[in-house]
């Protein structure tokens, strides 16, 4: 989750294809609903070259605009530290949240 506003879509189309590397670099390509070829150079991936695709990433006022929309009623975001635990959020993204429906 980032901390930014918006909604940053890095693909919209989800038959994109990965090709190993081109000169050493990562390369995602993706073929749109029109039939038309896209090359995106340098994805981002989760774990590492290779693993999982970074497809989309959220703002916190994004995710929680979604979920409000969706019908949620209370939303927490739980990035509050706890150092008897060991837990300690040092960014302001990736932290947990709960939303609840009535």
């Amino acid at each position: 989750m980032s901390p930014w506003s918006g909604l940053a879509r890095r693909l919209r189309d989800s038959r994109a294809r990965l090709s190993s590397t081109v000169n050493g670099r990562w390369r995602v390509v993706n073929t749109t609903r029109e039939g038309r070829l896209q090359a995106f150079d340098d994805p981002v991936f989760h774990g590492g070259p290779g693993t999982t695709l970074e497809m989309r990433q959220f703002s916190r006022t994004a995710l929680i605009r979604h979920l409000e929309q969706a019908g949620f009623t209370r939303i927490r975001i739980a990035d509050e530290p706890c150092a008897t635990s060991g837990i300690a959020w040092p960014q302001p993204f990736s932290v947990p949240m709960v939303a609840y429906a009535q």
